[in-house]
């Protein structure tokens, strides 16, 4: 009997501590040369997003119940004794001679395997060793031993069982996944990718393993073949909000902003109270320029998650942008600074050590045209991330705009030392 390693996994799944990535807003020049320059320092994305956690918890499985990926089950065969029938015999009437079976490989398997689906995985890790002395070539006895390995989280054996399962049956889909997925959990992830994109080309239309492959590729910043795996997970399971999501976020780190606006909008249509999705959506709308439709989605999400750091950065980032490339006229225009400045501060009164928020703290006070808070917000900004290029030009802007010449040219000469190409352009704003 072959025991399949999703019986024993556990029943919540390591989730990531959400990471983000962050993009400056432009300067808080009141003039287009400042403006200008300040774009030399942006990059594709605006504001932040959340990681999508791996995995899930898995449905619970009965016992004996096929796996995922219909796993092969061990095969026993009945063992030949040389024993006398146990027929009467007229002419003998010694009572027939009890045996012992003969012990053999695959027997030792099958009580291995029973004790796995037992849930005794110790009791099954020298059954299958005396197996593998009798029988090397047993590639369920591999595959076994690897499970009960794993589930006593001897990773790197149970790694080594799956490998030779593979190597005797590479076109065991279920050995490949399970080597997938031992391979991800010691942060493998490229050795990983390839046992799942083997099973991926064995078993088509396993949903999981293109999902898991999507997994390992994102873990290697290989975000546009992360986004062509989860699409293929997302056409198995069309109405899986957590693929979806997946694949959204993918397609935005590979700034394929019209089709992650797609994914991530039916996302959240079959989890409409999903906030991490609201709010890698919103960051999508603000990288393709749609800052009414990121303020119009967030405004809710923070409604309901007041203390929800990356909503609140995504809103204030929208008014900032808004206010500087699309308000009507000068009243909207400082009514958005004035939102942005106190949504942001909002992100530092329960973030205080994030530098990006400072900045564009700063940004919205120095575009109102306050520059001593904004040269304030700017050097805390640098205090806590001193090679912060962006932060250092928006500080030395509002010194000169503060009046303060001096200190204006000295944080241009730390610039400089930062990023040469950006102090060239900051030069003639603080002379």
């Amino acid at each position: 009997m072959r025991t399949s390693v999703n019986a024993i996994r556990a029943k919540s799944r390591r989730r990531k501590l959400p990471s983000i990535l962050i993009c400056i807003l432009t300067t808080v020049a009141l003039g287009a040369v400042a403006v200008r320059a300040q774009e030399g320092d942006l990059t594709g994305s605006v504001g932040v997003f959340i990681e999508p956690k791996r995995g899930r918890e898995p449905a619970p499985r009965e016992r004996n119940a096929p796996a995922r990926t219909a796993p092969r089950r061990a095969r026993t065969k009945p063992t030949t004794a040389n024993t006398a029938p146990n027929t009467p015999n007229p002419t003998n009437t010694k009572p027939p001679v009890k045996t012992t079976p003969a012990v053999t490989a695959e027997s030792l398997n099958a009580r291995a395997g029973a004790a796995i689906e037992a849930g005794r995985f110790a009791d099954a890790v020298e059954p299958l060793n005396q197996a593998l002395k009798l029988k090397p070539d047993y590639a369920d006895a591999h595959y076994n031993l690897g499970v009960a390995l794993g589930a006593l989280g001897r990773q790197d054996e149970a790694i080594e069982s799956f490998k030779r399962a593979v190597a005797l049956d590479p076109d065991d889909s279920e050995a490949q996944f399970d080597l997938g997925e031992a391979l991800y959990a010691k942060g493998r992830y490229a050795e990983a990718a390839d046992a799942f994109a083997h099973v991926t080309r064995v078993a088509q239309v396993n949903a999981e393993a293109f999902e898991n492959l999507g997994d390992s590729y994102r873990e290697l910043n290989r975000f546009a073949e992360a986004a062509a795996a989860y699409r293929d997970a997302a056409r198995l399971k069309p109405g899986d909000a957590e693929v979806l999501k997946k694949y959204g976020f993918a397609l935005g780190r590979s700034k394929q902003w019209p089709e992650a606006t797609d994914a991530l909008k039916k996302a959240l249509a079959l989890k409409p109270d999903d906030a991490d999705v609201a709010v890698n959506l919103a960051w999508v709308y603000n990288n393709s320029g749609q800052y009414r439709l990121s303020i119009e989605l967030l405004k809710p999400v923070v409604a309901a998650h007041p203390e929800m750091t990356a909503a609140l950065f995504n809103l204030g980032t929208a008014y900032g942008h808004l206010a500087l490339k699309g308000a009507k006229d000068d009243k909207e225009r400082k009514a958005l600074f004035a939102s942005a400045v106190e949504t942001l501060s909002q992100v530092i009164r329960l973030k205080p050590d994030w530098p990006e928020a400072h900045n564009n703290l700063g940004v919205a006070l120095g575009s109102l045209g306050r520059f001593k808070e904004a040269v304030a917000a700017h050097a805390e900004a640098v205090r806590l991330k001193p090679d912060y290029a962006g932060a250092l030009f928006n500080l030395a802007y509002a010194y000169r705009k503060s009046g303060d010449k001096k200190k204006a040219l000295e944080t241009y000469e730390k610039l400089k030392a930062v990023n040469p190409g950006m102090a060239e352009r900051l030069y003639p704003l603080v002379r």
